[in-house]
């Protein structure tokens, strides 16, 4: 297929420049300086190049827009100097239209349908050519493929002014000259497509072995880094901590009763903590007891005190009524008979035998035998807290034994327990490593094999690429003895150069 370009629309700030080509040949002339390289420049440009940024171009030109045709489908392809990795490309064939942003770089995944990674693949794509894939390096077979792009092809029908008076195929530059050989070979029909699948397929095949038998190589390097060169040794590392986790499982199960002594603290220290506990247990009774008696003596001392009290204004009253007659109740007014047995008093008529100031008798005597009761009560309470601060601070003392003692007893018991739980914790620690061990061995215990299977997949990808590489020979020689295409080559080439001397102004230059 051909790529016919039909127009260059140029859009600036202050206006649209259309460019229209002919069909067979375009001609454009004028002064120096006038845009006419810049025309060719912009439809590289527009076909994946680079753009050359001259003081006109950075201060007019915002976008430009090529036209082109490729049998029934149109194309338009937009560009601005702002973007510089993907291109805008709009398609219409057979009534159906699309639009997309192409990446000049490929990716990972393709863009349009399954083929098609950037805007080299859609061009090809769109022109009705394969993929192409060749050697980096064409002395080594091993050498990875890659891929032939439009831009490779592109240089055989695109002259950039600097290089017109270099070598036409660029065979001089050992940049270019390898790609340049491989688009000669397929414009010349040296390359067919089914060498060209039979080598992608070579290619693909040898990495695939490479990659097996390096991924086969590193795992035998680990195993035999690591002792497990076989099933065999890794069964025999497993039966191994088998045996080992049982001796620690009947350890961890017999450590509570073996290793636990029945008594953790010294038996004197037993014996005194329980007499320090009865000892403190009678003496807080005594002193609750000596507690009840200060309540009981106190309470009487002040019963006595209250009674003192009594007698003494009784006494002061009767001393003040002793002469005193009363014709007349002094509460309700009733006259008072005067009328007496002797035995009752005239004004309640009460039993003057047990009142107590009902007849005279020694209030001194009374008080004097109170305050002397008073006083031995005081005396006998005075005792009472005497004995009351000894009892306490002989149970501050029973109390401070008993905590020294009970600290023993804890400190004690927590060496006990600590090197016990260190012990657990050590055993339950390697239990872990030994279960943790045992995993591993067993998720690796199919390794050894693997790598065995991985060198046989590698060796039937031998034999394999060996069986394509016979397959591609005879096509690769049926393509050499195909020189229909070379032939009309030199011929068209003899018959433009002859006339323009170019035979005899360079030296001619034979290449395979």
């Amino acid at each position: 297929m051909k790529l016919l370009m039909e127009s260059l629309v140029l859009l600036c700030k202050q206006s649209e420049e259309r460019i229209r080509f002919g069909r067979r040949l375009s001609f454009f002339h004028g002064e120096m300086s006038t845009g006419k390289s810049t025309i060719a420049e912009l439809i590289d440009y527009c076909l994946g190049g680079s753009l050359q940024k001259t003081p006109a171009i950075q201060s007019e030109l915002v976008g430009v827009q090529l036209q082109a045709t490729v049998d029934d489908t149109a194309l338009l392809i937009e560009r601005t100097p702002n973007t510089t990795t993907s291109i805008e490309v709009s398609w219409e064939r057979d009534g159906d239209t699309g639009r997309e942003n192409l990446p000049l770089a490929a990716g990972e995944v393709p863009v349009v349908g399954d083929e098609i990674y950037n805007y080299s693949d859609f061009l090809l794509r769109t022109l009705g050519m394969p993929v192409l894939k060749v050697r980096k390096r064409k002395g080594d077979p091993e050498s990875a493929l890659q891929r032939l792009s439009f831009r490779d092809f592109y240089k055989f029908c695109y002259l950039d002014q600097p290089d017109l008076d270099s070598s036409f195929f660029l065979l001089d530059q050992p940049i270019r000259q390898e790609k340049s050989k491989d688009v000669l070979r397929y414009v010349l029909g040296f390359h067919s497509d089914r060498l060209n699948e039979l080598q992608a397929e070579l290619s693909e095949t040898r990495q695939e072995q490479r990659t097996m038998r390096e991924a086969a190589k590193q795992l035998d390097e680990f195993l035999h880094r690591y002792g497990f060169a076989s099933k065999a040794t890794i069964e025999a590392e497993i039966d191994k901590l088998n045996d080992e986790e049982e001796k620690l499982d009947r350890e961890i199960e017999n450590q509570g009763s073996d290793d636990l002594p029945a008594s953790t603290v010294a038996e004197e220290d037993q014996t005194l903590i329980a007499a320090l506990s009865d000892a403190i247990a009678s003496k807080t009774a005594a002193i609750a007891d000596i507690e009840q008696r200060l309540k009981e003596q106190e309470s009487l001392i002040a019963e006595f005190l209250a009674m003192k009290f009594k007698i003494a204004r009784s006494s002061t009253a009767s001393e003040l009524l002793k002469g005193a007659a009363f014709h007349a109740c002094p509460a309700c007014g009733t006259e008072v008979s005067r009328k007496s047995d002797g035995a009752h008093c005239v004004l309640c008529k009460s039993d003057l035998a047990e009142a107590p100031g009902g007849f005279e008798s020694d209030s001194a005597v009374m008080e004097r035998d109170l305050s002397d009761r008073i006083d031995d009560l005081r005396r006998s309470v005075h005792r009472l807290k005497k004995s009351h601060d000894r009892q306490n601070e002989e149970l501050g003392v029973l109390t401070t034994k008993r905590a020294d003692a009970q600290r023993r007893v804890d400190y004690a018991r927590r060496q006990i327990e600590s090197e016990y739980m260190k012990r657990a914790r050590r055993l339950e620690s390697r239990r872990g490593e030994i279960r943790e061990r045992r995993r591993l061995l067993v998720r690796i215990m199919g390794m050894p094999g693997e790598v065995e299977a991985k060198m046989k997949e590698a060796d039937a990808l031998s034999r394999g690429s060996a069986s394509l590489n016979g397959t591609s020979r005879p096509n690769r020689a049926a393509s050499r003895r195909d020189g229909r295409m070379s032939i009309r080559w030199k011929r068209t080439s003899m018959r433009c150069f002859v006339p323009s001397t170019f035979l005899k102004s360079r030296r001619t230059t034979r290449y395979s």
